[in-house]
């Protein structure tokens, strides 16, 4: 992530410069970097959190197609400077037991590496 800082008016204006694709490899690193550790968990919505990049974790390494959303969506998550938002596709009942071949889709959010750098830097624990 970069900060500029500068412009003609002399109003200081901050562009923010963060990352918007990804690899899976990249994304399964990101999500092994956001396991925090029980004790550290301090919001109430952690533990989803975590449960959530389990499941992603999962879905990647298995090899499930996923995009990262990067325009508002009707549910206004989108990819910005804290947090990737991405949707991952996958065989679910339909697919399997009605035999229709429609996958189903799950959307999920990680921190975006700077996110989880900066609460490293602070000394650890909970990015949620």
């Amino acid at each position: 992530m970069r900060s500029i800082s500068g412009g003609k008016s002399g109003i200081a204006e901050r562009i923010t410069m963060y990352k918007k694709k990804f690899t899976r490899e990249e994304l399964i690193d990101i999500c092994e970097k956001a396991i925090v550790k029980h004790d550290e968990w301090h919001d109430r919505y952690s533990s989803a959190a975590q449960g959530q990049v389990g499941r992603l974790w999962a879905y990647l390494k298995a090899g499930c197609r996923f995009t990262i959303c990067l325009g508002a969506d009707v549910s206004g998550c989108q990819t910005d400077e804290n947090t990737i938002w991405l949707d991952v596709y996958f065989s679910g009942f339909a697919a399997t037991e009605a035999g229709d071949g429609e996958l189903g889709v799950e959307g999920f959010y990680l921190p975006q590496p700077g996110r989880l750098a900066d609460v490293k830097k602070n000394g650890g624990g909970d990015w949620y």
